[in-house]
């Protein structure tokens, strides 16, 4: 009989569950810098909405060492990331992208 591998919801052999997402970044953890779970909510959702109705995509996430927060754009098959640093203030840079989308033509 074939031996399954373990998956994250399964013991393994020795007892110990496997992490859902082991093996993704650096595993450090940093990512008290920078919190998206503090960003107006209404400004999240702003940049979700500007994004999404010119055919747009919106990802939030951190840089790998958790140093920053990342926004990434996807429109039009073009790419870019802003960076957003503990010293910015969050709020009025998703602001800054909310205004930028809402007024493209």
């Amino acid at each position: 009989m074939a031996r399954k591998r373990p998956n994250s919801r399964e013991q393994t052999e020795v007892g110990t569950k496997v992490p859902r997402l082991a093996g993704l970044g650096d595993g450090h953890g940093k990512f008290q810098n920078v919190d998206w779970g503090e960003a107006d909510t209404v400004l999240i959702a702003g940049v979700v909405v500007s994004v999404t109705r010119l055919g747009g995509l919106a990802s939030f996430g951190y840089t790998r060492d958790g140093g920053a927060a990342t926004l990434t754009l996807f429109l039009d098959g073009d790419r870019t990331t802003v960076y957003i640093k503990p010293s910015e203030d969050l709020d009025a840079r998703l602001a800054q992208v909310v205004d930028y989308f809402n007024n493209l033509t």
